[in-house]
């Protein structure tokens, strides 16, 4: 189960959030933002991507702006609890992918021995 919340920003990055057995993966879109302008915080079961995106610099006035810029906050929450140690993150081209492996305490693999003739329930 997932859960998130949109912070007091004045954009909001639109995110793509994967899950397979060991991790979840967490992309969002961050094009302009720079690594000095990101914060990036795991605790618990909680990811926080904070930061701003600047207007470009340049003396130039601008005529008309529809590409979001300020700052920007986004907050995940996943079920279970993230192994925050082992979490990686990278950016690059404007994605930003934060990889979160799951707790040992939910990746329990009960392994099935067959008893008897094979057949379930038999003893």
């Amino acid at each position: 189960m997932l859960a998130w919340r949109e912070g007091n920003g004045s954009w909001v990055p639109p995110v793509d959030v994967y899950e397979n057995d060991d991790s979840w993966t967490v992309t969002m879109e961050l094009p302009g933002v720079i690594l000095e302008e990101l914060d990036i915080n795991v605790s618990g079961d909680m990811l926080q991507v904070s930061g701003t995106k600047r207007l470009p610099e340049g003396g130039s006035t601008a005529l008309r702006l529809e590409i979001p810029t300020g700052s920007f906050m986004r907050e995940l929450h996943f079920t279970g609890g993230v192994d925050v140690p082992g979490v990686t993150a990278s950016l690059a081209h404007g994605l930003l992918s934060v990889r979160l492996p799951k707790s040992s305490r939910i990746r329990v693999r009960i392994p099935l021995t067959p008893r008897g003739n094979g057949s379930v329930g038999s003893t």
